[in-house]
């Protein structure tokens, strides 16, 4: 007789996550998670709550906001000054966020602040050049927008994003003024966000589309540097933001600056924007006149793996390779003659290829949703998921309903700006921990989808099948070449949204597998009390450990889940 054991955990709600909160009397809220991470910029009332931000942030990862500071000169480098960077420290007061840190001869410090009595927040960014030469920098801030109530907003964030309208405004010594609007009434209400600089706007985008974009998929940071404009045109697409440039310093040695943007948020709107609402901004240069600083304690948040694994950038599949591999091929596309994609004829159904190439240029990226089964219409004994090119190995996976029983979460912006969203993978390598995004080739069939990636010294095939006769599902890892280790981790829901249900999982440690309940109090719950998912392996010899997010950490502590028992039986 062995002894084996099985640990019990629930999914944590957003109470769970140790967040830290600051309000103001006029019912704006920020949430920051133990990593430095913003979570949410929310309005509450009476009536309702409304998300300013789009997306909640990761605490394994980040959200889709951004500060950057951009430094020119004969060392460029754009550093991200808030969130969960490396090198960071962050604190918080009752009414401000602060994040400090050193990097490419700068030291940055940046105050979120909430004024105590209006709807607006400031961000301040002070800079000190330590180099021993001139330092040329701006700075750039991103805020992602819905506007909405949240299960709105996460319930189809492209659709949310149409319905903005942004209206760019010139006002006399703050230039540009970013003015969105969700046309789509909440409740009767049209809730309405501003956003500039104090010092002045030199440039502006309203969409990730023209910041990040297609290449941004798998690229490691920020791709605009020092002396790249952002193009202070309109886009109403599908990623929606608020994104303002400041104007440029020239800072001699040991030499000083600061910016301030701002935001501002009117709970409703019913009028479009106009520039008129100009006015609205002596709100926000009183707040301005207001701040002050203050002194916060810092400490360096705890960061997980995927914080500090670059992209695992695959190569691109030659000519030769790929007539190595695809013999047969039809529909080939070509763009100026380089091959972007292909079909492969097979006996029953033909493949769909695409190639690394096209995934950097399209809007909106490649995918495949795959369900079980040998049925015409949908039933509750369904399993369907979504893989998505850029490394997404399974997203909104479900059973029956596919917006109440998600075991894994969507995939929620187009350029994988969120890494942590669905089932992923991480690559280790003798330069450490690699994520896996977009492939050299993604093939896409009826009832599967295949990632090869050619990376340095090895080639890596992620495969997803699901069955035709059962709601059931299965991933295979293949390597050619040099042997590695693999992470992989799924962002579980067992419900509706994230970070909404105390879904339960059993960890079954010496049998190496997963069971997966949802919350008995949610809606599937009540409705399906024996619902539940398994997930097995059938090489337990080569998994060398499951377990919750503590397997993402150097120091090996468990941060997102709760442990509600364990139990031990021989």
């Amino acid at each position: 007789m062995s002894n084996s054991s099985t640990e019990i955990l629930t999914t944590p709600r957003r109470d769970d996550l140790g967040l830290v909160q600051i309000t103001n009397s006029a019912g704006i809220s920020i949430s920051l998670l133990p990593s430095g991470a913003i979570f949410a910029i929310e309005h509450a009332d009476p009536k309702r709550r409304i998300m300013i931000n789009q997306v909640l942030s990761s605490p394994i990862a980040s959200g889709l906001g951004r500060l950057f500071l951009r430094a020119g000169g004969p060392e460029p480098a754009i550093l991200s000054v808030i969130g969960p960077e490396a090198g960071l420290r962050a604190g918080a007061s009752n009414d401000r966020f602060v994040w400090e840190g050193n990097g490419s001869g700068v030291s940055h410090r940046v105050t979120l602040w909430l004024d105590p009595r209006s709807t607006a927040w400031l961000w301040r960014l002070e800079v000190v050049n330590r180099r021993g030469s001139d330092l040329s920098c701006d700075a750039v801030l991103i805020q992602d927008l819905g506007l909405g109530d949240q299960g709105f907003v996460m319930n189809n964030e492209a659709y949310v994003s149409q319905y903005l309208d942004h209206h760019a405004a010139q006002h006399p010594h703050l230039n540009h003024v970013l003015m969105s609007r969700q046309n789509l009434s909440q409740g009767g209400t049209f809730p309405w966000a501003a956003h500039g600089c104090l010092e002045g706007a030199a440039g502006f985008a309203t969409d990730y589309r023209d910041l990040m974009g297609p290449g941004y998929r798998d690229a490691d940071q920020f791709g605009c540097g020092f002396g790249t404009a952002l193009p202070s045109k309109r886009l109403q697409y599908e990623t929606a933001c608020a994104a303002l440039q400041s104007r440029a310093a020239s800072l001699a040695p040991g030499a000083a600056t600061s910016w301030t943007f701002f935001g501002v948020f009117a709970p409703d709107h019913p009028a479009a924007s106009s520039d008129a609402d100009l006015s609205l901004m002596e709100t926000v240069e009183r707040a301005g006149e207001d701040w002050a600083p203050r002194e916060v304690a810092l400490s360096v948040p705890a960061r997980s793996l995927l914080q500090d694994a670059p992209p695992a950038v695959a190569g691109k599949l030659d000519e030769k390779a790929i007539r190595a591999r695809y013999r047969k091929r039809i529909h080939v596309e070509r763009v100026d003659g380089q091959l972007l994609s292909l079909f492969t004829p097979g006996r029953t159904h033909s493949r769909h290829v695409v190639l690394r190439d096209k995934e950097h240029i399209v809007a909106r990226r490649h995918g495949s949703l795959m369900r079980s089964g040998q049925e015409l219409l949908p039933d509750e004994t369904i399993l369907c998921a979504t893989a998505w090119m850029h490394g997404v190995f399974g997203a909104q996976l479900t059973i029956g309903n596919t917006s109440f029983h998600k075991l894994f979460s969507v995939s929620r912006d187009p350029y994988n700006i969120t890494r942590a969203s669905g089932l992923r993978m991480l690559m280790e390598t003798k330069d450490g921990w690699r994520l896996l995004t977009v492939p050299s080739a993604f093939e896409m069939g009826l009832s599967d989808c295949r990632w090869i990636y050619s990376v340095a010294d090895r080639t890596v095939t992620v495969s997803a099948t699901v069955s035709g006769d059962e709601p059931a599902m299965q991933w295979r890892v293949t390597v050619e070449g040099a042997k590695c280790r693999f992470l992989a981790f799924g962002h579980l829901v067992l419900g509706e949204q994230e970070f909404a249900h105390h879904g339960r999982v059993e960890i079954d440690a010496k049998r190496k597998r997963f069971t997966f309940r949802p919350d008995p109090d949610d809606r599937w719950g009540q409705q399906y009390p024996a619902a539940v998912y398994h997930l097995v392996t059938n090489t337990p010899g080569r998994i060398e450990a499951t377990g919750g997010d503590e397997l993402l950490y150097a120091d090996g502590k468990r941060r997102s889940s709760r442990s509600a028992s364990r139990r031990k039986s021989a």
